[in-house]
């Protein structure tokens, strides 16, 4: 699997094949703690504070821009269904999606070749920590891709700890160059690329977090369990297979 993201300034195209062995490689193994057997409701209420009983309406879907987005991908395939997620990296939900049932959804999905997945930041106003998360993680993307989603990654394996210590700490055990991230932090220059995230989001609807956008499906309401989000998720991927 390869990691797709293109720089239109100081980022350099990405695309790199995903070793399998990480993809599979449980979280015990990189010594996280892990959380199994939860499953939580969705995280409630977009920055309006309101929040959307309607998902799972058809009709929008995301427009995906290889340019900016990061993108999971098989090496050298061409899938015709596209799934975006928008999480929040302090959402108790998200954390349980992505311990508990994202290594499926690679394992049978995106390495298989079947579809493309997108990652994008949806800040809730109620989790004060989900925005110096992100753009700490848009920091590290600025010099590696695959960086990025093992970041993401290592937040969700355990969310006990959400400090910007702990996020540099990270940064560094990914090998990043740590003068320019702590630059790039310091400049505050990704709280942008944060909110374009959040801004289309909104315009897509979304209220609570994990959303997913099977094309133009989208997958997630308030009051949702986990399992329920995520059966629903591969239930509409495997109508469109």
């Amino acid at each position: 699997m390869s990691r797709v993201r293109t720089s239109c300034s100081r980022r350099n195209m990405i695309a790199r094949r995903w070793v399998g062995s990480f993809a599979r490689l449980t979280f015990a193994a990189l010594g996280f703690f892990v959380v199994s057997g939860m499953d939580s409701a969705s995280c409630n209420g977009g920055p309006s504070g309101n929040n959307n009983n309607n998902n799972n309406s058809t009709g929008q879907k995301p427009n995906v821009d290889a340019s900016r987005d990061h993108i999971l991908v098989a090496n050298g395939a061409t899938p015709t269904i596209t799934v975006v997620e928008y999480a929040d990296l302090q959402c108790p939900a998200c954390g349980s999606f992505a311990r508990n049932h994202f290594d499926r959804l690679v394992s049978d999905y995106v390495d298989t070749g079947k579809i493309r997945y997108v990652y994008r930041h949806y800040p809730l106003n109620s989790h004060p920590r989900a925005i110096p998360l992100a753009e700490a993680g848009e920091c590290i993307a600025n010099e590696s891709e695959s960086a990025f989603f093992a970041y993401v990654k290592e937040i969700f394996s355990d969310q006990s700890d959400l400090s910007d210590a702990r996020a540099r700490e990270i940064a560094d055990s990914l090998g990043i160059d740590l003068d320019a991230y702590d630059d790039c932090i310091a400049g505050d220059s990704e709280i942008l690329r944060v909110n374009e995230d959040r801004t289309s989001g909104d315009a897509l609807g979304v209220q609570v977090t994990p959303t997913f956008f099977v094309e133009d499906e989208r997958i997630g309401r308030s009051g949702q369990t986990l399992n329920q989000i995520a059966e629903s998720l591969f239930q509409a991927i495997d109508r469109r297979l």
